[in-house]
């Protein structure tokens, strides 16, 4: 059973969400419990903040403030999950793997709403990655564990490279171990090579 939505439309809680073209689709059948695993690896890695400046809020003045940075971090790794097997961001998770949830996040927006803060996902990946046939295969869904809300981003295995654009530059990642490692255009051309012409 799907429901069609607009796209960064309602996305309910816990629903799998399936982007095709310019449309996306919520899967009702398939209720999300995705397990949160204890560390960051090759697959897995957790972001306290969508695009909240979380250093400057937790050690320095306390104020909640949009960090362009921080944002980027979203489509660098997953660009970097792409260009190697894929795997799943988890969004309002630190680097012990405490739930830390969106509400920062949410504190940003204007009349903060699952709706708004879903769009502005998809916008500012669409943004940096460009790729839009590759960005519609990205599942994102937003689930509620111990009271605190966080975003699973679950990334495909790119059948071509994909690379992060800002400011007229593109930049391009690899998953290493548990970091996404920036490649200089010669270096990312022998991993091209050998990852996507087999």
């Amino acid at each position: 059973e799907y429901t069609k939505v607009g796209p960064g439309l309602d996305f309910t809680t816990g629903f799998e969400i399936i982007a095709n073209d310019d449309e996306l689709f919520v899967d009702k059948s398939s209720n999300i419990d995705t397990p949160i695993p204890k560390d960051e690896d090759e697959w897995n890695e957790f972001k306290s903040t969508f695009r909240v400046d979380y250093d400057r809020f937790s050690k320095g003045d306390g104020k909640k403030v949009h960090h362009k940075d921080v944002e980027k971090e979203i489509p660098i790794t997953v660009s970097a999950m792409a260009n190697k097997e894929g795997g799943t961001l988890f969004v309002g998770v630190d680097d012990d793997g405490n739930l830390l949830g969106l509400e920062n996040d949410y504190d940003l927006l204007k009349n903060p709403n699952d709706d708004k803060f879903q769009r502005i996902v998809w916008q500012t990946i669409q943004k940096y990655i460009g790729n839009k046939p590759y960005v519609s295969k990205l599942n994102i869904s937003l689930i509620e564990k111990n009271l605190k809300k966080i975003c699973i981003i679950t990334i495909p295995r790119a059948d071509e490279p994909i690379a992060v654009h800002d400011n007229n530059t593109q930049e391009t990642y690899v998953r290493i171990g548990p970091k996404s490692e920036k490649f200089a255009p010669l270096e990312f051309m022998k991993y091209c090579k050998k990852r996507f012409d087999d």
